[in-house]
């Protein structure tokens, strides 16, 4: 068993790993959560609690493994358990298509950076939607692990050590991952490629 990198409580020298932690893996758990959860601030919400959790819990880390990896998986569970949450919720809550859609940050950075014409940003936006909607539609093992891989670009053997499955069982779930969003965006596919 590994040496834990710090003091064992919560003294300065836990506070200084965590800083650091967060400056090196906050954007980089957001953005799996994001692409766990689908939505903007449902992630900077189960972000924030798997820090926030792990800076409770940083005591009981035994050094098993890497502790970046430890950090993922209790991001990756609390996004589980916030997706079971929100479906349960959005049963029970009725939407309106009248409502207009709220831009989000990133949006409204590249519209006010000029990067992009109105029509082109919207255009890119519908498509990062339906790529959005479709992982989101994924089942949940296959999801994360697409996004782990994909998204944040972990190996195999750390995803693997994050969800506590082998190797081969996460290649097979980003394979079918793979295979079946090529699947639910064929039709997006092939509609680009009339225009």
């Amino acid at each position: 068993m590994r040496k834990p990198p710090w003091g064992g409580g919560r003294g300065p020298a836990d506070a200084l790993l965590f800083e650091r932690l967060l400056d090196e893996y906050g954007k980089r758990i957001f953005n799996v959560v994001y692409g766990i959860l689908g939505d903007y601030d449902e992630a900077a919400d189960c972000t924030q609690d798997a820090f926030l959790k792990a800076y409770q819990s940083l005591h009981t880390f035994r050094g098993d493994s890497q502790l970046y990896t430890w950090l993922y998986r209790i991001a990756v569970n609390l996004a589980k358990n916030r997706l079971r949450d929100l479906r349960r919720r959005r049963r029970r809550e009725a939407f309106s298509l009248d409502e207009p859609l709220a831009m989000d940050e990133e949006m409204e950075r590249q519209l006010s950076a000029r990067e992009m014409t109105p029509q082109e940003l919207v255009e890119r936006r519908e498509v990062q939607e339906m790529v959005r909607r479709a992982i989101a539609t994924l089942p949940y093992d296959l999801r994360v692990a697409l996004v782990l891989r994909e998204m944040d670009g972990l190996s195999y053997a750390e995803i693997a050590e994050i969800v506590g499955a082998s190797v081969e069982a996460v290649k097979a779930r980003v394979f079918r991952a793979r295979r079946l969003l090529k699947e639910r965006l064929r039709p997006l596919v092939e509609a680009e490629g009339k225009d």
